[in-house]
């Protein structure tokens, strides 16, 4: 019998198996590799954007969304202010997306820890003024540096926004101002003031309330006759024992910051009369004398006697000295001692402005005793001299004060 000899060959359903398994396996890595590429790719597209409207403090306002896979942005905008407030949202989401790119180029960010930016608002209403403050809270990473609370506040008459220099008088230190009031230095104000029902409020690392009252003749807006400053008690010298302390010339702050110190110390008021050249030189000091609440006299612009002038450089001169004082302190001075007491009527009618001579003190008798010495403040002109009520029993020394002396038919002296 003849045997058959056969050949070896592919088994068809081994190979075909073998062919699907190799399939699933290129498949699976492909899908795992493709799986990973886009689980682990690092990118700030793809973002989805949403918007809608709510009521906040009755106010309508916009929501708007932008969430990716590693940030996620929400603000919240008041539709009536929304074009004015712009500059600051953008400001802060720009910023956000800086510090997104830094993660991004350093392939540091992480889907499980989304960064996340709000940015809201809440107002308050003062009179015709609304204050908006902006609330900012941004989180980038874990311990980021960039991890950040803020507020920052935009005050507006209508649609007009008004900056720090814009509430106040031109030529007003506010700065200085608000420093002394609020008992520390404001540094730079943009983004820290509010108006409110309070008072003037300054955001600073403890936030300062001011009275407006305290502001009232140095702001630009237009504030309640309310928080206009109370009238003076009227002082009478004929039966309290008050003190009008004058000063002339300067100021020089090596000694006039010592006399304000002085006063200061024995809560007493003083009259500085100043001189044109030494304001130009020293306009903070000129600030100080009015922020410790001391009043500011005229004594001309450059030392000069008034007799010699005519009408026209007089006039200049006083009017002037006005202004210039205004500009620096934002008070007005209404009060002129004539350099070395040259004055005539027909000055003082020109003027028409209180006068105020000075001589050195006298007291009653050759030697002035406890209870009856007294040393008067004029009132010519109406003249506002800043006096202090005293309970000393000592007689004042000649270093310490000036009474005034008798200007014709005006003015009252010792």
């Amino acid at each position: 019998m003849t045997k058959i000899k056969r050949t070896a060959g592919k088994n068809p359903r081994r190979s075909t198996g073998l062919l699907v398994a190799l399939a699933v396996i290129l498949a699976v890595s492909a899908g795992m590799t493709l799986w990973y590429f886009i689980e682990n790719r690092q990118t700030l597209d793809g973002a989805r954007t949403g918007e809608t409207t709510f009521t906040e403090q009755n106010i309508a306002a916009v929501k708007h969304t932008e969430t990716q896979r590693y940030y996620k942005i929400e603000t919240q905008k008041p539709e009536a202010a929304a074009q004015a407030l712009s500059a600051v949202y953008d400001a802060e989401i720009q910023a956000f997306r800086t510090q997104l790119q830094t993660l991004l180029d350093a392939k540091t960010l992480n889907h499980s820890d989304p960064a996340k930016l709000t940015i809201g608002f809440s107002c308050e209403t003062f009179e015709q003024y609304t204050t908006y403050t902006i609330h900012t809270e941004q989180y980038i990473s874990a311990g980021n540096a960039a991890n950040k609370t803020a507020d920052y506040r935009m005050i507006f008459d209508g649609d007009t926004q008004l900056t720090a220099a814009g509430l106040f008088n031109s030529g007003v230190d506010y700065q200085a101002k608000l420093s002394d009031l609020a008992g520390t230095d404001v540094g730079d104000l943009d983004g820290k003031l509010a108006l409110t029902n309070e008072g003037l409020a300054v955001y600073l690392d403890q936030t300062a309330v001011i009275d407006y009252t305290k502001l009232y003749n140095l702001m630009a807006i237009t504030l309640p006759e309310k928080y206009k400053p109370a009238e003076p008690t009227p002082i009478d010298p004929s039966v309290e024992k008050v003190v009008a302390l004058t000063f002339d010339d300067g100021p020089y702050p090596e000694v006039t910051e010592k006399i304000l110190d002085l006063l200061d110390e024995y809560n007493a008021k003083a009259t500085f009369f100043v001189v044109g050249y030494d304001v130009d030189y020293y306009p903070d000091t000129v600030c100080d004398i009015v922020n410790r609440g001391n009043c500011i006299g005229v004594h001309s612009t450059e030392h000069k006697s008034l007799t010699k002038m005519t009408d026209e450089e007089i006039k200049a001169d006083i009017f002037g000295m006005q202004d210039k004082v205004e500009a620096v302190c934002g008070v007005r001075p209404n009060l002129v001692r004539p350099v070395g007491g040259s004055i005539n009527q027909h000055i003082a009618d020109l003027l028409d402005m209180p006068i105020i001579p000075g001589t050195a003190i006298r007291t009653t008798g050759n030697t002035a005793t406890p209870t009856k010495w007294r040393i008067m403040c004029s009132n010519m002109y109406r003249a506002e001299i800043s006096c202090f009520r005293t309970t000393s029993t000592r007689a004042p020394t000649r270093r310490m004060s000036r009474s005034f002396r008798r200007w014709p038919n005006r003015a009252t002296g010792l």
